[in-house]
């Protein structure tokens, strides 16, 4: 079909579902996107202060059902988390995907989904990422 040629109804029909369908997926905002995070989202944000292990090992908590600070033998596990997401801000971004990969690693969650922004602060921003993690 060149430039010159008319549409025909099918192929303008197809044109604006294509169109449709991308304006859903990208043009919304994430929040309102149809989507692969279940609405039962645990957020657990990291610092630099504290080592990559100590938020590996609190992920695995979350993700198998134990609150935080508990193991195994403690107290009543809690629901386990279907979806993790571990926010990292400033210099803890490294932290934040140490986390994550070593979850995903260790074969306890998928990836979903990884964000990244600036965050506003009072005199400066700061970089930011999101790294969404859902439950095997």
């Amino acid at each position: 079909m060149s430039i010159q040629d008319p549409l025909d109804h099918a192929s303008a029909l197809q044109i604006v579902n294509d169109f449709h369908s991308f304006k859903v997926r990208f043009l919304r905002p994430p929040e309102e996107r149809p989507g692969t995070i279940p609405d039962a989202l645990v957020v657990m944000k990291v610092s630099s202060k504290k080592s990559a292990g100590f938020y590996v090992r609190s992920a695995i908590s979350l993700l198998r059902g134990l609150g935080p600070g508990q193991t195994s033998g403690e107290a009543k596990p809690s629901e386990p988390a279907e979806c993790l997401r571990i926010s990292g801000l400033g210099n803890a971004i490294g932290v934040a995907t140490s986390v994550a990969l070593e979850i995903q690693s260790r074969g306890l969650a998928d990836l979903i989904r990884i964000q990244t922004r600036t965050c506003k602060l009072p005199g400066a921003t700061s970089p930011q990422i999101l790294i969404d993690l859902a439950s095997k």
